[in-house]
């Protein structure tokens, strides 16, 4: 039973495991990282070709925006401090520093106000905010406060909140820069998803003549985000082989108690089958005691199940629910593969001759 308890709450905490994966993976972040190259600008050199850069890679067909930022979302981003207008305090607040087609870029929304333009040389000192920022500062309006760091520095837009942290964490207060370049780390180059390897391979070769003594280096933002929970995947992994090989002791302690039982009633078997049952009223008679435990051991197992991934969803702030459906799911399994690898046994001892049977000391 104890086997059987073990295999069940496995069950339950592997398919929770890739059904919160499944979620994860998903979820809308609240920006756009479909078809979208991420190149890292990693040294002095490179980075101040970052205009010669985006012009040309701009030029390229599919391309369709081209921004510079010191990081990218879906990781966790670098906080500073920062004091908004009517507070007496600096609080450490994340920052993105970007050009003016990161928010583009990204698809992000602007609720408030507007987007950073090379229209107004004041937007190089200018800041957006994200809506939970705004949520903290008390403004009622707050476009043409001043927020200050080295400096006071005007807010012009609100951007709609969106995961730039993993989804372990909950959205935070947010500045975005528009700083010049130099300091940018990484460029960011969106086109259709249809399209990403045909861009990409010309990129390469624009690459390679502007800055050819610089290896070219890239990755995907949406496989960045997903890397964010490589440890989910690995722990997923694990819990299923874990999940088989607890199915599989089970099922051989089964096969092994189905024999004895069924050489326990042989003599029982006979008289029956001599009085007119059918194989297959014997083969559930049979049944009917292991099913018993099986039941129990699934009424053992979901709480023990319950409690492990209710803890486990606690480490994301975005989380799949606790669904019935997976304990039953469960329990179905567990109970099919019980019937099955009883069955045989039963099979066996119900389709003997009964004179035989009625032999059987």
């Amino acid at each position: 039973m104890l086997q059987y308890t073990i295999s069940i709450a496995m069950i339950i905490c592997t398919l929770f495991l890739f059904k919160q994966l499944y979620f994860i993976r998903h979820i809308e972040p609240g920006f756009n990282r479909q078809g979208t190259l991420v190149l890292p600008l990693a040294t002095p050199n490179v980075r101040q070709k970052i205009s010669i850069l985006k012009s040309d890679f701009l030029a390229i067909p599919g391309v369709k925006y081209v921004s510079a930022c010191s990081d990218y979302p879906g990781r966790g981003l670098t906080k500073n401090g920062y004091k908004a207008e009517g507070k007496s305090e600096y609080v450490l607040t994340n920052v993105l520093d970007g050009d003016e087609d990161l928010v583009k870029l990204l698809g992000l929304k602007i609720v408030k106000g507007r987007d950073f333009s090379k229209l107004f040389a004041t937007d190089k000192s200018g800041y957006l905010i994200n809506e939970n920022y705004l949520k903290g500062t008390g403004w009622n309006n707050p476009i043409g406060k001043f927020i200050e760091r080295n400096g006071q520095h005007e807010v012009i837009g609100v951007v709609g909140d969106f995961n730039f942290a993993s989804l372990h964490e909950p959205i935070t207060p947010l500045i975005i820069t528009n700083r010049p370049g130099g300091d940018y780390k990484y460029l960011l180059i969106r086109s259709k998803p249809s399209e990403v390897r045909d861009v990409l391979n010309k990129i390469k070769k624009q690459w390679a003549l502007l800055v050819p003594d610089i290896p070219f280096d890239f990755f995907y933002l949406d496989d960045a985000y997903r890397n964010v929970y490589s440890n989910e995947q690995n722990l997923s992994s694990l819990f299923l082989l874990f999940t088989f090989l607890t199915i599989f002791i089970a099922f051989l302690g089964l096969f092994g108690l189905a024999s004895i039982e069924t050489e326990k009633k042989t003599k029982s078997i006979g008289i029956r089958k001599t009085n007119g049952a059918r194989t297959g009223q014997i083969m559930l008679l049979l049944s009917q005691d292991f099913t018993k435990w099986v039941v129990f051991s699934f009424i053992l197992a979901c709480p023990v199940a319950y409690i492990f991934v209710n803890k486990w969803l606690q480490n994301f702030a975005y989380r799949t629910n606790l669904s019935w459906w997976i304990f039953a799911a469960a329990g179905v399994i567990a109970l099919l593969v019980a019937l099955l690898t009883v069955s045989w046994q039963s099979w066996r001892a119900a389709s003997r001759n009964p004179v035989e049977a009625l032999r059987y000391e």
